[in-house]
């Protein structure tokens, strides 16, 4: 029987997150904890270009006892399997929670208008899923005052559900992501096609 899991959400902003290690994995956990406002201090002797322009403590040495006093959660990543189990046991008995163990955190994707997080139990896979969810961020924004006006009109409820559906269909989001500007037109031709309807009904 598959493990059971209770999905919660946690207030992490200040709170002291420490990652042990440099690499991919640890720079997708990062990013996902600066999105929450975490306090990062990020332990290893080498780091990727994208854990340096992270608003991070950068400790670059091999990680020492004591280092993770104070956390709320510690994520082992190393890759060295009897360090990180070393690290764990740190962390655990520091009453820190274990990132990848008892909790699972999934990757940030964030932009002007989407905050999404994506767990897949494989870093690079989630950064990918990350990079084509942020295409639509510049959609969303579009969206989001096309439904304003759309819900500000005085034609039926069910001409405005038909509109906002029009919007988001397979082959408009394409549309989209092909040409925001294509799209801008077309979103404009839904509007005009709900102010003709108003007045044909009077």
């Amino acid at each position: 029987m598959a493990e059971k899991r209770c999905p919660a959400l946690l207030r992490l902003s200040g709170r002291l997150c420490v990652i042990v290690g440099g690499g991919r994995g640890a720079a997708v956990k990062a990013r996902s904890l600066s999105c929450a406002g975490a306090r990062l201090r990020i332990i290893a002797e080498s780091v990727s270009d994208e854990i340096k322009e992270l608003d991070a403590e950068i400790i670059q040495r091999r990680c020492e006892p004591g280092d993770t006093e104070g956390a709320f959660i510690v994520f082992a990543l190393t890759g060295n399997a009897e360090t990180d189990e070393m690290i764990k046991n740190e962390a655990r008995r520091g009453g820190a929670l274990v990132g990848g163990e008892d909790i699972l955190l999934p990757a940030c994707a964030e932009g002007e208008n989407i905050t999404a997080f994506v767990s897949t139990g494989y870093p690079k896979l989630s950064a990918e899923l990350m990079r084509d969810i942020l295409k639509y961020d510049s959609v969303c924004g579009l969206l989001k005052r096309f439904r304003e006006r759309v819900n500000r009109s005085p034609a039926e409820q069910d001409a405005r559900d038909k509109l906002l559906a029009a919007a988001v269909t397979d082959e408009a989001l394409e549309t989209a992501v092909r040409s925001i500007e294509e799209y801008k037109e077309y979103l404009g031709r839904l509007e005009q096609e709900l102010s003709d309807n108003i007045k044909e009904n009077g």
